[in-house]
C-alpha cells in the first residue's frame, strides 16, 4: 500500500510538473482570466467592456465545437459588460472548433485570435469589426472564402497567412498589411474593395493559383486597369501586386516590392518600356523563362529573380548601374548572362549557384561582391580592366575554372574568394594587388606555382590552405613586407620573422620565429618538416590535417603551441616536445588517432588541458626528464596518461649521466664548449639547446634548466 501512494504521489506530481510548463510554454503571458460566463472567458478591458481570452486552463480541453459569442457578459456578481473584443491568443490552436459566431459588439479580433483553428470553416465578421490583428486566422485551412467588411480599418500582417482551403476573398478593409494572403496556396480569385486606401507589400505573395485579381471600380486609390488582373496604385503607377495572368499595361513606372514573389505558375513576362524600378523579390520564385528588361529600368531590388528555377537568360537594361544582391541567386539553369557596360558593382549572391557556364562581363565593373559568382560552372573569366576588388567567396566552388588572369586594376582578393576551385592550375597577379584575405585560394587542389608580387602588402592567414599540389610560392624581391628568403619556397612575414604560408617543398630558414595560423593546413603531401630552433611559437592549425605528417620535432626554442595546431594529422605517431615548452593549446593533438609516442623534455609541465590530447592518454606513451616524472604525474591534465616514464638519463645538460642536473654537470659541460679537461668526453648531451653545436648557450640554456626545476 506504502509503494502504491508513493506511485500515485509521483504520476500526480509528474502531471502537474506536464501542466505547469504547458501554462509556460503557451502563447503570451499566462494568467487567470476575470471570469466566466456561458463557457467563455472573459478579461476586464475597461469600465464596462471585455474581451474572450485564451482558455488557459491546461487539465481541460481548449475550446470547441460551435461556440456562440455573446455580445453581453455578466460577472458573478451580476455586474454585465459589452464583449467588443477577442482578445490575442483567444481561440489559439482550438482544433476541435467548427464554428464562431461574433457579435455585433466587437470591433477588435486579436493577433493570432484563431491561429490555427484547422476545423473552422465559416467566418462571417459582422459589420462592426475595426481591426483585424496579425496573424488572427493564420493556418485556418477549413476556410474556403472570406469577406472582409469595409468597416475594418486594417487588417494585419499575416492575417490569413498559410490557409490552404481558402479559394476566393474580398477585401473591403482601409488597409491591408503585409502580406495579409502570403502562402493561400488555393486562392484562385481576390476582389479589392471601393473602399481599400493602403496596400502594404506583396498581399497575396505565393498564391500561385491566382488568377483573377480585380479592384473595385470606385477605388480612387488602385485600379485593374484594361483588366490586367493586377493591383496598380492609381497615382504612382507601381504595379503592387501581380499573378500569373497579369498583363503588364504600359504607363507603369515600377513592380513592386514582392509584386510576383511565390507565383510558381507565371512562366512569362514582358515589361513595358515605361518601366523603370523592379522591387525587392518582385519576380522570386516564379517559372519564368527569359526575361529581357527594358533600358528604361535603372534600378532592381535586391533578389528580384532569387529562385527562379526554370530562368534561362536574362538581359539588363543597359541604364543599370548595379546588379543588386541576391538579383538571380540560386537560377540554376541560368546558362549564359552577359553584364552590360555601365554596371560597376555585382553584389554580393547576385549570381551564387546559378550554374552558369557562359559568363560575360562588361568593361565598368569595379567590385564583385562577397558570394557574388559562387557555384558556377564557367571553364573562362576574363575578368575587366576596371575591376578594383574581389569580395569574399566571390568565386567559391568554379569547379571548371583551369587558370586564372587577374586584370592590372586590381587591388584586392578577398577571404575564400577562390575556395575550392578544384580545377585551377595557374594564377597571374597583377602588380596593382595590395591585399590577399584569408584562405583566399584554399583548396585548389591542382595548383602548383604562384608568384606573389612585390606591391602586395598584406596577406591572410594560409592564402593558399589545402592546395596540395603546391611546389613553390615566391616572393618577388623588394617586397616591402614579405619574403622567400634562400629560396624556401613559402611566403614569411619580414618583420616579425612569421611563416605566413608554406608548401610540401618548402624549407623553413633559420630566422623563422612562428610558425602561422594554418601555415601547413591540409597539405597532405607533407611528410615530414624541420623546424629550425630560432621558432618561438607555432600558431593555431599551424599542421592541422597534415594527413601523411608521420612525426615531428618541436625544438628546445618553442615556448607556446597554439589551439589544434597538429590536430586530425592522423598519421602522426611520435611527438617531441622542446624543453622550452611553455603551453599547449586545446584540441592540439587531437584526432591524431596513431600517436603512441609523446615526449615532453620541458622540466616543468606545460600548460594544457584535457583536450590537448584529447583520446590518447589511454594510448600513448608520455616519457619525460627523469627530475620531472613526479611533477608529470602529478599534474591535472599530463597525468591522465596512463603510462608516464622517464627518458634515459635526465636528458641534455645531464653530462655525468646520473639522471639529475648538478653543479657537475655545469662544469663537464663548461670544460665540453672550452675544450678543457683531458677525461671530458664530447656527446650529444652537451647540446642542451638542440641546435647542432655546442657552446655558451648551452651552459646558459642548463643554467635556465636548474633554476625553473627549482
Amino acid at each position: 500500500m506504502k509503494t502504491q501512494s508513493v506511485t500515485a504521489t509521483s504520476s500526480s506530481a509528474i502531471f502537474l510538473a506536464m501542466a505547469m510548463a504547458l501554462m509556460v510554454l503557451m502563447p503570451g503571458t499566462a494568467h487567470a482570466w476575470d471570469f466566466t460566463y456561458n463557457g467563455l472567458h472573459f478579461d476586464i478591458i475597461a469600465e464596462d467592456e471585455v474581451e474572450v481570452t485564451y482558455f488557459m486552463n491546461p487539465l481541460e480541453s481548449g475550446y470547441e465545437g460551435n461556440i456562440v459569442i455573446p455580445a453581453e457578459a455578466t460577472r458573478y456578481d451580476g455586474s454585465i459588460y459589452r464583449v467588443t473584443s477577442i482578445g490575442e491568443h483567444a481561440f489559439y490552436r482550438c482544433g476541435a472548433l467548427t464554428s464562431i459566431v461574433i457579435p455585433n459588439s466587437v470591433r477588435n479580433i486579436g493577433k493570432e485570435a484563431f491561429m490555427d483553428c484547422e476545423a473552422l470553416t465559416v467566418l462571417n465578421l459582422p459589420p462592426s469589426v475595426e481591426t483585424i490583428g496579425e496573424q488572427a486566422f493564420m493556418w485556418c485551412d477549413g476556410l474556403t472564402s472570406v469577406t472582409i467588411p469595409g468597416i475594418v480599418q486594417t487588417l494585419g500582417v499575416n492575417a490569413f497567412y498559410g490557409c490552404k482551403g481558402l479559394t476566393s476573398v474580398t477585401v473591403g478593409a482601409h488597409e491591408i498589411c503585409d502580406e495579409a494572403f502570403i502562402h493561400c496556396s488555393a486562392i484562385t480569385e481576390a476582389h479589392i474593395g471601393p473602399g481599400v486606401e493602403v496596400i502594404g507589400v506583396g498581399p497575396f505573395t505565393s498564391c500561385p493559383m491566382l488568377t483573377t485579381l480585380t479592384v473595385d471600380e470606385d477605388n480612387p486609390f488602385f485600379d485593374s486597369r484594361d483588366g490586367c488582373n493586377a493591383i496598380i496604385e492609381t497615382a504612382t503607377g507601381n504595379l503592387v501586386q501581380g499573378c500569373q495572368t497579369t498583363v503588364i499595361p504600359q504607363g507603369i513606372v515600377s513592380i513592386g516590392e514582392q509584386a510576383y514573389w511565390g507565383h510558381d505558375e507565371l512562366t512569362e513576362i514582358i515589361l513595358p518600356s515605361s518601366v523603370t524600378t523592379i522591387g525587392s523579390r518582385a519576380f522570386s520564385g516564379t517559372g519564368v523563362i527569359d526575361v529581357t528588361i527594358p533600358n528604361t529600368v535603372t534600378h532592381i531590388g535586391d533578389a528580384a529573380f532569387f529562385g527562379c528555377p526554370s530562368l534561362e537568360s536574362i538581359t539588363f537594361s543597359n541604364a543599370m548601374t548595379v546588379i543588386s544582391d541576391e538579383m538571380c541567386r540560386q537560377c540554376d539553369n541560368l546558362a549564359s548572362v552577359t553584364i552590360p557596360d555601365g554596371v560597376t558593382r555585382i553584389g554580393d549572391y547576385a549570381f551564387y549557384m546559378a550554374s552558369i557556364d557562359n559568363l560575360s562581363l562588361g568593361n565598368t565593373i569595379t567590385e564583385i561582391g562577397n558570394y557574388a559568382l559562387g557555384f558556377n560552372e564557367f571553364t573562362q573569366l576574363d575578368l575587366p580592366a576596371s575591376l578594383i576588388t574581389i569580395g569574399d567567396y566571390a568565386f567559391q566552388s568554379c569547379s571548371n575554372l583551369t587558370s586564372l588572369v587577374l586584370p592590372d586594376s586590381l587591388v584586392s582578393i578577398g577571404e575564400y574568394a577562390f575556395t575550392d576551385n578544384t580545377e585551377l592550375t595557374s594564377v597571374s597577379f597583377p602588380h596593382s594587388l595590395t591585399a590577399i584575405g584569408r584562405c583566399a585560394f584554399y583548396s585548389c587542389t591542382k595548383l602548383e606555382h604562384v608568384v606573389i608580387p612585390n606591391s602586395v602588402t598584406s596577406i591572410g592567414p594560409s592564402p593558399f590552405n589545402s592546395c596540395r599540389a603546391m611546389e613553390s610560392i615566391v616572393v618577388e624581391e623588394g617586397n616591402p613586407v614579405y619574403d622567400s628568403r634562400g629560396g624556401c619556397r613559402g611566403i614569411i612575414e619580414t618583420a616579425s620573422n612569421k611563416l605566413v604560408q608554406g608548401c610540401k617543398r618548402t624549407s623553413i630558414p633559420d630566422g623563422v620565429n612562428i610558425i602561422g595560423e594554418k601555415a601547413y593546413a591540409a597539405q597532405w603531401n607533407l611528410y615530414y618538416v624541420t623546424l629550425p630552433n630560432s621558432v618561438k611559437v607555432i600558431e593555431d592549425e599551424a599542421f592541422h590535417t597534415c594527413a601523411n605528417l608521420s612525426d615531428i620535432v618541436i625544438p628546445d626554442s618553442v615556448i607556446r603551441i597554439g589551439n589544434s595546431a597538429f590536430g586530425s594529422c592522423v598519421r602522426l605517431s611520435s611527438v617531441t616536445i622542446g624543453a622550452s615548452a611553455a603551453e599547449i593549446g586545446s584540441s592540439c593533438f587531437a584526432g591524431c588517432r596513431y600517436l603512441t609516442n609523446v615526449t615532453c623534455r620541458a622540466l616543468v609541465p606545460p600548460a594544457c588541458v584535457s583536450s590537448t590530447f584529447n583520446d590518447r592518454y589511454s594510448k600513448a606513451t608520455l616519457r619525460v626528464m627523469r627530475p620531472s616524472l613526479d611533477a608529470y604525474r602529478a599534474h591535472e591534465v599530463w597525468s591522465l596518461f596512463s603510462n608516464i616514464e622517464a627518458l634515459p638519463g635526465a636528458g641534455p645538460g645531464d653530462m655525468n649521466g646520473d639522471g639529475e642536473f648538478t653543479v657537475s654537470d655545469i662544469t663537464l659541460l663548461i670544460n665540453a664548449v672550452v675544450g678543457a679537461g683531458e677525461n671530458v668526453e664530447y656527446n650529444a648531451d652537451a647540446d642542451v639547446n638542440g641546435d647542432g653545436d655546442v657552446n655558451i648557450t648551452d651552459v646558459i640554456q642548463l643554467i635556465n634548466q636548474m633554476m625553473s626545476a627549482r
